[in-house]
């Protein structure tokens, strides 16, 4: 008997950065990780303009790959695909949504009601 395997592989994509807001310290060297079962993870990520690939071989059920600087990039969204190929040739991407938000603010609470310390 023959047996088709049409089932295609799992593979998420992790919150970035922590909370999917990557920042001005964060923006130079910006690593997405996940879940996948295959040999090779194909990373996209892309503000519309910019574009950056990267590859990972996955280890006990995950994978990191960094996809370098996003500073350069323009504020605003990014989208992040992970695509993965099973041995059987059976395919699948997903698809997360982050904001790069570079722009420097601080925000200096009032002291003690009065700002006298």
């Amino acid at each position: 008997d023959i047996i088709k395997d049409s089932v295609p592989p799992l593979v998420t994509i992790s919150t970035v950065a922590g909370d999917d807001i990557i920042n001005a310290s964060e923006a130079a060297s910006v690593d997405i990780s996940g879940l996948a079962e295959s040999t090779t993870v194909t990373i996209t990520a892309t503000d519309g303009t910019n574009t950056a690939t990267a590859t990972a071989t996955p280890s006990t059920g995950t994978y990191t790959a960094n996809i370098g600087s996003v500073a350069s990039w323009t504020n605003g969204p990014i989208t992040i695909t992970a695509e993965e190929t099973d041995a059987f040739g059976n395919t699948r991407t997903v698809t997360r949504v982050v904001t790069l938000d570079t722009s420097t603010s601080v925000t200096i609470p009032t002291l003690s009601g009065d700002d006298l310390v």
